[in-house]
């Protein structure tokens, strides 16, 4: 059996219905997009340069207020969370072929996303 890798950050990335100017939501995507890179980077670092052919990827969006969001919104904002996955080494690339998306779900709480990644059979 492999170990989970959890991805933590601090606040929630925009989706397709934010209204952001293009500098702010470009400069949002990369930091997302860097952070994830760096934390599963440091994982595998830990985890001997482990590597996986296929991961199941869940999530929880956590927010201060109760509103439901949009299922497909809450996918779209993974976007950069799944690209700094692939940007450090995790798996291959973003296709189906190497990734399963698992639950998404929100919750009420303090504002913030954690990404939970195990390892997929075939």
């Amino acid at each position: 059996m492999t170990e989970a890798l959890i991805l933590e950050f601090g606040a929630i990335p925009s989706g397709p219905n934010d209204r952001l100017g293009w500098y702010k939501k470009s400069r949002q995507t990369k930091e997302f997009r860097t952070g994830a890179g760096l934390q599963t980077r440091s994982w595998r670092n830990e985890h001997g340069g482990i590597s996986y052919e296929r991961i199941r990827l869940s999530a929880t969006f956590s927010r201060v207020t109760g509103r439901a969001p949009d299922p497909d919104n809450e996918i779209a904002r993974l976007k950069p969370i799944i690209d700094g996955i692939v940007d450090g080494g995790l798996i291959p690339d973003d296709t189906a072929k190497h990734l399963i998306l698992g639950d998404i779900v929100s919750v009420r709480g303090p504002r913030g996303l954690r990404v939970y990644i195990a390892e997929a059979e075939g």
